[in-house]
């Protein structure tokens, strides 16, 4: 999971020679990366993806998604999904709300967005505007879920097949929404790798942060949890302090 690129290197924002070492080890360890239609698929029709498979997604869909994601992603040859705040495709305003390395920074138009697939990135769907899910009504949570999905085809033609959830925040009634709205894959922001158990609508993702080491990056891979290596100490620290 990522949300920007560009410089300075930040939590949220990935440089693009850093996105592009990513990639690099991804193609050297043989890492099959999949587009979420295709994991969806699978999952769908029961069958294993390729063994080791990697899904590429990207939140809120800023514009250096199209400017400075989407050259190094056709460079390597990976596909990837950018989750759209449909309410703001039109307004190229930067998402309310959001971290500060992540303010004023403004997002695709629909002439960006539809460009996208040229790139292999598919466009899905993050409500309208990035609300708190859990904390909203029922039929306020069907319009910002549904009526996202329903904002995306009409600019792009098309209804987007997936879902993320703002903020990762999930609940019984927000699933429920999602698949009432025709979504056939959701993700959160639950840590960890996906297996042939783990809910289609609820899906992990690892954040890869733009300040990580590669280190950091390849334990996500393998692991799903880029912290996988400090959580003993962070233990053994704990267990002293008490």
């Amino acid at each position: 999971m990522y949300h920007a690129f560009g410089e300075p290197a930040s939590r949220f924002v990935c440089p693009p020679s850093r996105l592009a070492a990513q990639l690099r080890w991804l193609a050297r360890r043989r890492r099959p990366v999949l587009p979420l239609a295709e994991l969806a698929e699978h999952r769908q029709a029961h069958t294993l993806p390729p063994a080791g498979s990697v899904v590429v997604t990207i939140d809120d869909g800023y514009t250096d998604t199209a400017a400075v994601a989407a050259p190094v992603l056709r460079q390597h040859g990976v596909p990837a999904t950018v989750f759209v705040i449909s309410g703001l495709v039109e307004s190229a305003e930067a998402r309310p709300g959001g971290p500060p390395d992540l303010a004023r920074r403004p997002l695709m138009s629909a002439e960006q967005l539809r460009a996208l697939p040229a790139d292999k990135i598919e466009v899905g769907a993050h409500t309208r505007t990035h609300p708190l899910l859990p904390e909203l009504s029922a039929e306020a949570l069907d319009g910002e879920v549904a009526g996202s999905r329903a904002d995306l085809a009409g600019l792009l033609g098309a209804p987007p097949a997936a879902f993320a959830y703002p903020h990762g925040r999930t609940s019984p009634d927000a699933v429920a929404a999602v698949e009432r709205a025709g979504f056939t894959a959701a993700c959160g922001i639950e840590r960890g790798l996906n297996d042939p158990g783990t809910p289609l609508l609820e899906l992990r993702r690892t954040p890869v942060d733009g300040d990580d080491s590669l280190l950091r990056f390849v334990l996500a891979v393998w692991s799903g949890d880029p912290d996988l290596l400090r959580r003993p100490f962070q233990w053994l620290r704990a267990r002293r302090a008490g």
